[in-house]
């Protein structure tokens, strides 16, 4: 069996989302009478009036929150809603725009107020505190509620910052197009699920130890062809499995006469007497700490396009239009770029190893159809602001880049040697790297196509800190 290491690897955090619909602003709330409220397909028609409140669309707590099954109280002392459903816990403040999610400090654009007696907070905060997205109908007076796509991972997230141990892997919370999880049972079993976009002949699994030298030896192979899109596996690490550090790669095989090349790789799993894990990625903490730092930044300070010739600024805002002409969504936009700019841009692997960064801006990338990272990471970031996608450029180390190692301890990674993007999607900020989703590569003065994969897009965090660590955020 032929296969090669393949360098690519991919965030889930659910954030709280400030919403604001689209409507004309009022200097008084204004009232809507007989909102009709769908959560799950199941209908209730509300008793208490909503209003738009200059703009925002805003619910009252109390009715609201109970049809999500939460206990409502009133501490008049502190002026303060406190509402509780199994695991969550929301604390509204009066006349702050200050709330706390599960102790976690939240701000909101529109501060929670009286009206009437009666306290109201935006229609959307509510919905995405319990995991769903708010969609209003307003010829039909009619807010559907509908769960976030493959919010699946609740348990897996409590206490993972000061854990070195998880119990799933999943390289995307959001995407449900292209994606690897993972999870690991009780009784020693591995279950694995996944889904490809792009078309392969076959997949395989192995789990195997390396040695010091970096030398692997497979101790679980399984490999099957794709008669769909889908792919499972079940594996039983009980018997065959003795104790200690393995690492999880999963292949792919595009047709009968190529190899199979690792997509998946440098997934760390520990077996002990008392069971198993998935090792938690030193850099995880590091990296949710920079992420919550910056993810309540205005995304409107992220639109500005910086290209100064303004032919070139229209050149890439008519491509950019033509990319996402068909797209009904932001979301889509940005896969649809994502897409284009894997598919179209080379890595320049002769800069690289010159150590000459002459094609690493948005233009020269685009015009040479070749760059480095730094030049995926400026054209992606033009492209999605001149669609009006807020996005920015993140700089960071990647391991496998020059580093020749999947050990965070054996690298200096203060120091950054690469740049991927995050745009502001559906209140998040979405994680991507174009510039590894790209298998293009330009070498020897010749391009050289290959198929894109989209494991770094809507990259899960702690998935993404495998190999990625975050240094500093640009504007």
């Amino acid at each position: 069996m032929l296969f090669l290491n393949h360098k690519r690897s991919i965030m889930f955090l659910i954030c709280i989302f400030s919403f604001v619909f689209s409507m004309l602003s009022f200097a008084d709330p204004m009232p809507i009478e007989q909102i009709n409220v769908v959560i799950d397909g199941e209908r209730y028609v509300m008793q208490e009036t909503f209003y738009n409140d200059a703009g925002n669309l805003v619910a009252p707590v109390r009715e609201l929150l109970e049809i999500f099954g939460a206990n409502v109280n009133w501490n008049a002392a502190e002026r303060v809603v406190v509402a509780n459903n199994n695991d969550i816990e929301i604390k509204i403040f009066i006349d702050s725009n200050i709330i706390k999610l599960n102790g976690e400090i939240i701000s909101l654009d529109v501060m929670p107020r009286t009206i009437n007696g009666k306290i109201y907070v935006p229609l959307r905060f509510i919905a995405e505190s319990f995991g769903y997205h708010a969609e209003w109908n307003g010829q039909e007076k009619t807010v559907t509620f509908s769960k976030f796509k493959k919010t699946k991972l609740p348990n897996y997230r409590k206490n993972a910052i000061l854990s070195d141990k998880t119990y799933m892997y999943c390289n995307s919370a959001f995407f449900d197009q292209d994606y690897l999880c993972m999870q690991l049972s009780s009784s020693n079993e591995l279950n694995l699920s996944g889904r490809i976009k792009t078309p392969k002949k076959a997949w395989m699994f192995h789990l195997v130890t390396v040695d010091k030298a970096g030398n692997k030896k497979v101790i679980i192979e399984k490999y099957a062809d794709l008669k769909s899109n889908n792919f499972f596996g079940k594996f039983d690490l009980k018997a065959d499995v003795p104790v200690g550090e393995y690492e999880v790669i999963v292949y792919f095989q595009e047709n009968e006469l190529d190899l199979y090349w690792s997509v998946y790789e440098d997934i760390k799993l520990i077996k002990t007497n008392t069971g198993i894990y998935f090792k938690q990625s030193p850099i995880y903490a590091h990296n949710y700490k920079k992420y919550i730092e910056n993810a309540n930044i205005n995304p409107k300070d992220y639109l500005q396009v910086k290209i100064s010739n303004s032919k070139d600024k229209k050149k890439v805002a008519d491509l950019a239009q033509q990319i996402v002409i068909n797209a009904t969504n932001d979301y889509q936009k940005l896969e649809k770029i994502n897409n284009w700019v894997a598919d179209n841009i080379y890595y320049d692997w002769d800069s690289y190893l010159g150590r000459n960064d002459a094609n690493a801006n948005a233009i020269s990338a685009l015009d040479s159809k070749r760059s480095v990272c730094k030049g995926y990471a400026e054209l992606t970031n033009a492209m999605l602001r001149s669609v009006g996608i807020p996005t920015r450029i993140v700089v960071g180390y990647a391991l496998g880049v020059n580093s020749k190692t999947s050990d965070w301890s054996k690298v200096n990674s203060n120091k950054g040697n690469h740049a991927w993007n995050e745009a502001y999607i559906d209140g998040r900020w979405v994680i991507v790297d174009i510039t590894w989703n790209s298998n293009n590569i330009y070498r020897g003065g010749k391009f050289q196509a290959k198929t894109r994969d989209y494991r770094y897009f809507d990259a899960d965090l702690q998935a993404f800190s495998i190999d990625h660590k975050i240094i500093r955020y640009l504007k």
